[in-house]
């Protein structure tokens, strides 16, 4: 990630109460879809940098704001919308985003059925979720029956529930914003496409009230039809923030740290290591730091923006706790882990994908094999004997 002008353009209105005032009412949000539409037709005219007003409050990137002259805030329309305005409305879009959409993270295939949450049911309520067999069977057309499409690997979801609801009854008691524990399942097509087929919602109990949950399915009468639209929006919520906090903040930013710090305290600047590593890792703390200022502080940026408000950055410790390993993060590794794809020494790569039209991991495992293959190299030029790294003090010393 780059401080560029393109980057300051999602975060410095935020930094400027006068802009935000210019777009909409905050107490309000957007009220109807052409205030949304100004961010990419209108734009709004900055302050002149030269003044010193950028200068105070982004000392380090008021040169990518120079850079983005008066129409900084002119965002890019995105392809997919600038072809169909209304695309994100089609259940085609919503699975495909899922794969080759800002998060194709998150989607794992459904390895047991029922579906059912790891949460203390004495404290939640009924783990059982109300997407049952019977209901699966009607929304994918009596196809195959719901085992049929377990064993052949032709459901999937993106499951927000557990990490979610713990946080539901806290987030909702903050003013003019909510939070659902959900649920969504996705069948993979004979050609090849994921189409969502139920969403799960789910409120836990409370102090008045006992645990809610319901399930949400397509169907064409208008009612239905918007209630199901609204679902998904709840869905992309969950799934903005599960990006933002663990995906991109917590995986690739937080989680390097410890190597950086560790790196530059155990090994020498000559050592081969560091020197491999030095390029990834440069810029990485400035920008870090950078976040801790006016992105993910309390009450910064991040919990103003995204639903959970300021339980958001605690939620990335939570995910930490609960799912990320070290040996899990390798681009195969996780893809076996999320069951995404199999183990296969004939296939390109060593792995099949379970889904063949997968953009992330096509694209991925290409990349993941070029670095591997000259980390591989590199690595065995400078330790062509296992006891060159038995014997290595730094090395041991930066690792430990």
């Amino acid at each position: 990630m780059q401080f560029s002008a393109k980057t300051v353009r999602s975060v410095v209105h935020a930094l400027i109460p006068s802009i935000e005032t210019c777009l909409v009412d905050a107490a309000l949000g957007f009220p109807h879809f052409t205030a949304i539409d100004t961010l990419f037709n209108e734009g709004i005219k900055l302050p002149n940098v030269d003044g010193g007003f950028f200068k105070t409050l982004l000392p380090r990137m008021v040169k990518a704001v120079s850079e983005g002259g008066d129409s900084l805030l002119l965002f890019e329309i995105p392809e997919m919308f600038d072809r169909d305005k209304f695309s994100w409305f089609k259940d085609e879009e919503f699975g495909r985003q899922t794969l080759a959409g800002l998060n194709p993270f998150s989607i794992k295939l459904v390895t047991e059925l029922p579906l059912k949450s790891q949460l203390d049911p004495k404290i939640y309520g009924p783990p059982e979720s109300l997407i049952t067999e019977e209901l699966i069977e009607q929304e994918i057309k009596g196809v195959m029956t719901a085992q049929e499409a377990l064993k052949n690997k032709r459901l999937f979801i993106l499951d927000y529930h557990d990490l979610l609801l713990p946080y539901v009854n806290k987030v909702r008691s903050l003013k003019g914003t909510t939070l659902y524990g959900s649920r969504t399942l996705f069948f993979l097509t004979n050609s090849g496409t994921l189409r969502p087929i139920a969403i799960e919602l789910t409120r836990p109990p409370s102090a008045d009230k006992p645990q809610w949950k319901h399930v949400y399915i397509y169907d064409c009468d208008a009612t239905t039809s918007w209630l199901w639209k609204f679902a998904k929006a709840h869905v992309c919520a969950h799934d903005a923030v599960y990006h933002q906090l663990v995906v991109h903040w917590l995986r690739t930013h937080c989680c390097t740290e410890p190597y950086i710090i560790a790196a530059n305290r155990q090994l020498s600047a000559m050592h081969p290591i560091y020197r491999l590593l030095h390029p990834h890792f440069r810029y990485t703390m400035e920008i870090n730091a950078l976040a801790r200022e006016a992105l993910i502080n309390a009450g910064g940026i991040i919990e103003g923006g995204f639903s959970p408000g300021k339980y958001t950055i605690e939620l990335s410790s939570v995910a930490y706790d609960q799912e990320w390993r070290f040996d899990m993060e390798a681009l195969p590794a996780d893809l076996i882990r999320r069951g995404m794809a199999v183990e296969d020494p004939t296939a390109e790569h060593g792995l099949k994908l379970v889904i063949e039209d997968y953009p992330f991991a096509n694209d991925g495992l290409v990349l993941w094999d070029t670095i591997k293959t000259w980390v591989t190299d590199y690595v065995n030029h400078y330790y062509p004997e296992p006891t060159l790294i038995a014997n290595d003090a730094e090395l041991h010393a930066w690792w430990t």
